[in-house]
């Protein structure tokens, strides 16, 4: 294709990062009349709304369009109000210019009132010269944005996007941020999926009931379910704040007025994040009819398993047990031993010494950051590399908390545990969610009496043998109970 060296291409974006925030209709509008003070034929207009740092998550498809068009010999000149509205990374600029080199495309900056011709060696000097400058602008900002954030949840101050369920609060005067106002119908429906996942109900089912009722995201669609995932384990829904080393910590009232309110307490929040944990190893909530099939045993060693007219039954046929009386049996049991003052220290995960390791883990990373925060406060180092330091370090350090505070509390008794109903709590969870409990906190064994034994003695709770030691049913082929 012959190069149209008097055709020209308008690109315009909004730029957040700029202090010169001329619109996009101001560009192209400024575009429009450079083409037509220069005699240049304006063979079209793109326009873009997309960051384009390295820091950038969307495609900027004018920008790709443009490139094509030049690729094809289409763009004899392009038209940009400033060079950062091109492009501010430094590798993508660099390419840009030798493209255009290439294919002869010439670049007119409106805010320098030039027309630029990377062939030529000064020319191509100035415009590289400015895409270092913007290229170091973004990474600067970004810097100045991290401290910002961290700064503020420092402060018991919210920082980022208003997540669903609120929106933003302005001061009348100035314009100021003062924080959240709670959305009356999508907190409702925060609360309503916190409190199912805490009582294992499974996403698939809050997402199918949800979507059945038409309720929908901040994007118009249906909540998916891993919006509902991240809804569940917000922490700023249970007005908490996650400060840069991963830990959490309340909202705290600020002098300018800003508020945060929660939508559901702290305890319920973790409850449902303790769910969220346990799912990810075991088998998902709703599939079980059964809470003692594969998990309660004969005295014999056999399973207990569905037998003749629903009665439990071990597998080697030497015992039948009513199933509703057992499960009550186990149910009291169970109940009445979580409601003890001392049960959530009694039951603390056997992890086998994995929760010693990851405290040592954890140890060796804060150790590190602090190491380099000591040198940064000397001037050994410099903020900028301080901020890039941490950005490596304290994601690592979140996982490994998350990690130990999977261990060392079992996650399946979180939803009951410290409950003043213990047995209400029983039975609001799930099958599955009870199977959970009943396997970390105890072995069940019934012992066998004689076929034709009175109706007193076939339900004598002492039958029932509860050692209160953990202990996971055994699984044949396909994960089937034994």
């Amino acid at each position: 294709m012959t190069i149209a060296r008097d055709d020209a291409w308008v690109y315009s974006r909004r730029s957040r990062l700029s202090d010169d925030q001329a619109s996009i209709t101001d560009q192209e509008d400024r575009g429009r009349e450079a083409c037509e003070q220069h005699g240049w034929r304006l063979a079209g207009v793109l326009r873009e709304e997309v960051s384009a740092s390295r820091f950038a998550k969307k495609a900027r498809g004018a920008w790709d369009e443009l490139l094509g068009r030049i690729r094809d010999g289409g763009a004899g000149i392009l038209v940009l109000w400033d060079s950062n509205r091109g492009d501010r990374t430094l590798a993508t600029w660099a390419a840009f210019l030798d493209l255009c080199r290439e294919q002869r495309t010439r670049i007119y900056v409106v805010s320098h009132e030039r027309l630029y011709d990377p062939s030529n060696h000064r020319d191509w000097k100035i415009l590289a010269s400015d895409g270092v400058d913007n290229s170091y602008f973004s990474e600067q900002l970004s810097v100045v944005i991290k401290r910002g954030k961290a700064q503020a949840r420092r402060n018991g101050r919210e920082a980022g996007q208003t997540p669903y369920g609120y929106r933003t609060r302005y001061s009348d005067k100035t314009g100021k941020t003062l924080g959240w106002i709670i959305v009356p119908g999508e907190a409702a429906v925060v609360a309503e999926i916190i409190t199912g996942i805490g009582s294992h109900v499974p996403v698939s089912v809050t997402e199918r009931e949800l979507k059945e009722r038409g309720v929908t995201g901040r994007k118009g669609g249906p909540l998916t379910g891993k919006e509902i995932r991240y809804i569940a384990a917000n922490p700023a829904y249970a007005g908490l704040v996650r400060q840069p080393d991963g830990s959490l910590t309340g909202r705290q009232q600020q002098k300018d007025g800003a508020e945060w309110p929660p939508v559901v307490d702290r305890a319920l929040w973790e409850k449902a994040v303790a769910v969220l944990s346990s799912r990810a190893a075991g088998p998902r909530p709703g599939g079980a009819r059964h809470l003692l099939t594969g998990l309660a045993q004969c005295e014999c060693g056999g399973w207990l398993r569905i037998g003749y007219k629903g009665a439990l039954a071990c597998r080697n046929n030497d015992l039948y047990v009513n199933e509703e009386w057992l499960d009550e049996v186990v149910k009291t049991a169970i109940c009445a031993r979580l409601a003890m003052p001392d049960a959530r220290d009694l039951y603390i995960a056997d992890d086998g010494g994995r929760s010693v390791k990851l405290r040592n883990d954890l140890a060796v990373l804060l150790d590190r950051r602090k190491r380099f925060r000591e040198s940064a406060a000397k001037g050994q180092i410099e903020p900028d590399a301080l901020a890039d330091i941490e950005a490596g370090l304290n994601p690592e350090i979140m996982r490994k908390e998350r990690e130990l505070g999977a261990v060392r509390t079992m996650p399946a008794l979180a939803g009951i545990i410290g409950q003043e109903d213990t047995r209400a709590a029983w039975d609001a969870m799930t099958v599955q969610g009870r199977r959970e409990i009943v396997a970390a906190v105890t072995s069940v064994t019934v012992r066998k009496v004689g076929r034709f034994a009175p109706k007193a003695v076939r339900l004598d709770v002492g039958r029932v043998v509860m050692d209160g030691k953990p202990q996971p049913p055994k699984r044949g082929p396909g994960g089937r109970p034994a």
